[in-house]
């Protein structure tokens, strides 16, 4: 039995003296939010609350229920036609809930071409490429090597405009209508920011770039990166800086 719309308004209208009071549905029923905190909810029309201390000194009467099957008990509030008493619990409910955590902001990445990028951005750039393929990698060559000025770089920044991620991109010059990335790299590891940081990055290539083939050469140990996002092997295995590395395609 899901909850009605005219009793969903009736609880809003009793609840009408305090600002901040906003519902949403789920399957039928209707979460009840007390500025950004979940107070509880209507369900099987009727009004639950959750059961904090001081909702439990208020309401004397204590009445449990489930709100659907397999969550937790909540309290079952009576006393509907009193505005002041329903203020006064949401109120003191409101107090006693922890704060809502806060949604964590989507990364921003940028795709600028070499001549576009600001001093800055170009510096925290290869910065982030000595930080990895140098220092931590140990992979001795020629970062510096005149395809920065041809490629798109796209990248990400933290608040502080530090690069979090970035890769380069650039047409071959046998096969102009194949774009190759390369210098791929993410500085924090293990929160999917790599994932992300590739599938935005193809979806920028093929705007600005318009290619009908991307290419990359993989470390062997990353080939499922780039196979989640449409790649297939397309070379024998190599050495590149003495690592292991594999050729991949995607057509587009």
């Amino acid at each position: 039995m899901a909850s009605s719309k005219e009793y969903l308004n009736f609880i809003l209208d009793q609840l009408s003296e305090l600002d901040g009071i906003s519902s949403r549905a789920m399957m039928g029923e209707y979460i009840i939010y007390y500025k950004g905190k979940v107070i509880g909810g209507i369900y099987d029309d009727r009004f639950l609350v959750k059961p904090t201390e001081s909702a439990l000194v208020l309401m004397p009467s204590i009445s449990y229920e489930t709100p659907y099957e397999g969550a937790k008990d909540m309290l079952l509030v009576n006393e509907l036609d009193d505005r002041a008493f329903l203020a006064e619990l949401l109120s003191a409910v409101y107090n006693e809930l922890p704060e809502p955590k806060s949604r964590k902001k989507a990364p921003i990445i940028q795709a600028k071409f070499f001549d576009e990028l600001t001093t800055k951005e170009l510096y925290e750039i290869i910065k982030a490429r000595m930080q990895i393929f140098v220092v931590e990698q140990k992979c001795v060559y020629q970062d510096l090597d005149d395809v920065d000025y041809k490629a798109l770089h796209i990248f990400c920044t933290d608040k502080n405009g530090k690069v979090t991620a970035c890769m380069r991109a650039f047409r071959l010059d046998d096969a102009p209508n194949t774009v190759r990335i390369g210098r791929v790299l993410t500085i924090k590891h293990g929160k999917g920011l790599g994932g992300k940081m590739l599938h935005e990055a193809l979806r920028l290539i093929k705007e600005r770039m318009n290619p009908e083939r991307i290419y990359v050469e993989s470390q062997t140990h990353a080939i499922g990166f780039y196979e989640r996002e449409g790649f297939n092997v397309c070379t024998d295995e190599f050495l590149d800086v003495g690592i292991p590395h594999r050729g991949m395609e995607l057509y587009v």
